[in-house]
């Protein structure tokens, strides 16, 4: 996938930067990411059509940048066509998804200090709770308004009025949200910073060391095992619930109601991807997603200690 020229040039002239040597990384829903040398220096530059998204990264870096490996974002704009770009320095490293098991297993505690250590940072002035705005401010009054709105800020759509389809769909997410607010009503919680996608793609480690945090669109206020349940949701739960749990009884960071807890996210978490994942035409995700949240909505969540 190729840079368009005419927005390489657009980004030279208003960065300062000149983008040569220019190679594709990857995409995600949102943005794609190229690499590129300038002045004998590696770059990241992203493209997309959502500016806050790259705001909120700059902003989670002038605020917690000094604790957790989060890369500066250097130049940033927004043009009139209504692309986006910006520029941070490249960091050498594989994403979490893309390490082996064994890999995985040696990087682990790692990536739970980091998680942990995020969820220690100061909020500062900021307020509200769910995901945050571009400067800072949570778009909810309550942790629980959040957790019962199981919409997308953005697609274009109404979930309410797919809660109320007659059809598997509708079915689905009307038993599995009564579920969700049963366990939400036990559930009470301080609020803490939460990333909201860490892990995966977005988390560069090498050897022995968490070396950056990306992707910071979707961080916002909350319960900080919201973090945990998006780790560890579906398939994930062995490679990283299991292996969570012996480190944070090490650190006695095991928190109350955590089986409640798990569960209201991973139901909140599925809910909505029951809908996503049709609104996207992603019939194989789809197909994993509705059995998954059927065993939600018929079973309770256990988790095993270790004594």
């Amino acid at each position: 996938m190729q840079l368009d020229p005419r927005l390489q040039q657009a980004i030279e002239a208003d960065s300062g930067f000149q983008l040569e040597y220019i190679s594709f990384i990857g995409a995600g829903w949102f943005a794609q990411a190229y690499q590129f040398e300038h002045q004998n220096q590696t770059y990241v530059v992203r493209i997309s059509k959502h500016y806050q998204d790259f705001l909120k990264d700059a902003y989670a870096a002038q605020h917690w940048g000094q604790h957790l490996p989060i890369p500066p974002i250097l130049a940033h704009q927004q043009f009139a066509d209504g692309w986006v770009y910006a520029i941070s320095p490249y960091i050498a490293g594989q994403t979490i998804s893309a390490l082996e098991p064994q890999q995985l297993s040696q990087i682990q505690p790692h990536l739970f200090q980091t998680m942990h250590q995020l969820h220690q940072q100061d909020l500062g002035s900021s307020t509200g709770w769910g995901l945050a705005n571009a400067q800072g401010q949570g778009r909810y009054q309550t942790g629980a308004e959040e957790i019962l709105d199981i919409g997308n800020y953005k697609f274009d759509y109404n979930w309410r009025e797919w809660y109320e389809r007659q059809d598997q769909t509708g079915s689905l997410l009307r038993q599995g949200y009564r579920v969700m607010e049963r366990l939400l009503s036990t559930i009470t919680t301080e609020r803490y910073l939460m990333h909201r996608d860490f892990g995966f793609d977005n988390v560069i480690c090498q050897p022995q060391a968490i070396v950056a945090v990306l992707d910071w669109a979707e961080f916002g206020y909350g319960d900080w095992v919201y973090d945990l349940a998006q780790q560890s949701c579906n398939a994930q739960t062995k490679n990283y619930l299991h292996a969570w749990l012996p480190f944070a009884q090490q650190y006695d960071i095991i928190p109350d109601n955590l089986e409640n807890r798990l569960h209201c996210y991973w139901l909140h978490m599925n809910l909505t991807d029951l809908i996503m994942s049709q609104l996207r035409n992603d019939w194989a995700w789809h197909r994993d997603i509705v059995p998954e949240l059927t065993w939600l909505i018929e079973n309770p969540v256990r988790v095993r200690l270790n004594s």
